[in-house]
């Protein structure tokens, strides 16, 4: 069912907080309204609904600083305050903004480690990906827990990585790293989810891999065991 529109160039993430449906991008300024809509000029935007979707108001409107196409890639909510920060064509606004249920402000600077993508709650901190490293924010601090990862989930109190080499790790900590699965292919990885105790990872090739979940220590006696057979 197709909800209410929203007049935006582009719209990258979503997310619900404060009894509202939230939605962040970007849309032609007022003084832009007349370039056609291919054009990439406009102002990154946060857009709310308090019915579900059907209608959309502007709940911010940040312009641009290098007069080119400012946008908002993601949308976090910590310690009940939502957060977001805009991004120009080649350079990070250098602040966040943070909505605390009546009225925007200004935040810390999110972005240290790269553009921030799928931002979520984990515990007490805040997850997200900034470019291709998973970031912690607790408030005020952004710390680096791992590089080189393409996605992540959260499933079952755990945390799962997919790296670029193709390797699926875990942890619950984010301090120590189980080792799950490294996918033998050659088509670049994109996507993890866990569901049901089996891990799916989608490639850039258009499939979807899958396997299950296991802990690994275990696994090394049954290896030894069809090495060197039980008499061993």
């Amino acid at each position: 069912m197709l909800q209410g529109s929203i007049p935006p160039a582009h719209i990258f993430d979503m997310n619900y907080y404060n009894g509202s449906l939230w939605a962040v991008g970007s849309q032609h300024s007022s003084n832009e309204m007349n370039v056609p809509p291919y054009a990439d000029d406009g102002d990154a935007t946060v857009w709310s609904s308090t019915n579900g979707g059907t209608t959309w108001s502007v709940s911010l409107d940040v312009h641009q600083i290098d007069n080119c196409c400012a946008r908002i890639y993601f949308s976090g909510v910590h310690d009940n305050k939502l957060y977001v920060q805009a991004v120009d064509y080649d350079e990070y606004h250098p602040f966040s903004r943070v909505f605390d249920g009546s009225t925007w402000s200004i935040g810390p600077n999110l972005l240290i480690y790269g553009n921030a993508r799928k931002a979520n709650s984990y515990n007490s901190l805040t997850l997200m990906l900034q470019g291709n490293n998973l970031v912690t924010f607790d408030g005020q601090n952004v710390d680096h827990i791992y590089s080189d990862v393409v996605d992540y989930t959260i499933y079952s109190g755990a945390v799962y990585i997919l790296t670029s080499g193709k390797k699926v790790y875990k942890s619950s900590s984010l301090g120590s790293w189980r080792y799950i699965d490294q996918l033998n292919i050659t088509a670049s990885v994109n996507s993890i989810e866990v569901y049901d105790e089996v891990v799916y990872v989608g490639t850039g090739d258009s499939k979807i891999y899958s396997t299950e979940l296991y802990d690994t220590p275990n696994i090394v006696p049954m290896i030894y065991l069809l090495l060197l057979g039980e008499d061993e």
